[in-house]
């Protein structure tokens, strides 16, 4: 949905991994402009809706993430289709929460498999450091959330006063007042939160897998586009499943 994209795109972004967003809502323009950005990127990051999505042929997609269970089957083959184009190989991934079990179980028997999906391994040794920092950028979202929704609300009272050229009664102003002493607190916890965060996001995370290999994950961390050209060496999660398979 529309509203997943928005508040992925903004944990993401508190997470400095700079998410192209592709619905709708968005202008012509401004969705082939994304869509271009992502493209010419070694290491892009596209949000989209699969109504925004369909027909998108872009080379060179290694990754599909479906964060929500599609609604039918040829949704799940349409997203899965924009990666391993033309013989090339890639991963669709799928996360399933335990509500939307029954969407999946419907796919794998529309496909007539006799059994599941693989499923992805994944290290439980660094994801108690993820779950932190995505847990932080959560609230910080949140509470970014508020402030501007309180700062809206407030423009749009002057603006219509001022239009209509009255004064504010003093139940508003009273109410304006108790609201901005509240946002002020809002926005020292957020700024708390941020800091926070920021300290744990200077350090990669890092993990040994059952290949004894240890690497850093430089998920979380630093500028993606800086990351990629210094990370040219680490493995893609379709590299991790075809060693771990």
């Amino acid at each position: 949905s529309i509203d997943c994209i928005k508040r992925l795109q903004s944990i993401l972004t508190i997470l400095k991994r700079n998410p192209l967003p592709l619905h709708a809502q968005m202008e012509q323009k401004q969705r082939l402009t994304n869509l271009e950005k992502f493209s010419n990127s070694d290491n892009g990051l596209l949000i989209a809706t699969d109504v925004a999505a369909r027909g998108l042929d872009i080379p060179n997609i290694k990754h599909i993430i479906h964060y929500q269970v599609p609604r039918s089957t040829e949704l799940y083959i349409h997203r899965s289709g924009r990666t391993a184009r033309v013989e090339r190989e890639g991963l669709s991934i799928m996360f399933i929460c335990p509500e939307e079990l029954f969407l999946y179980r419907k796919i794998i028997k529309t496909l007539n498999r006799n059994e599941d999906l693989q499923t992805f391994p994944i290290d439980s040794t660094y994801l108690s450091n993820l779950k932190r920092r995505v847990r932080l950028a959560s609230e910080i979202s949140k509470l970014h959330h508020q402030v501007a929704k309180v700062a809206n609300e407030t423009n749009w009272y002057h603006k219509a006063a001022k239009e209509l050229d009255i004064e504010l009664d003093d139940n508003i102003r009273d109410v304006e007042k108790a609201r901005t002493a509240n946002t002020k607190d809002t926005q020292k916890k957020e700024i708390q939160l941020r800091n926070e965060l920021d300290l744990l996001l200077k350090h990669p995370l890092k993990y040994s897998s059952s290949l004894n290999i240890s690497r850093s994950y430089p998920l979380l961390f630093g500028d993606p586009d800086q990351l990629a050209s210094r990370r040219k060496n680490d493995m893609t999660a379709l590299d991790e499943l075809k060693h771990r398979s």
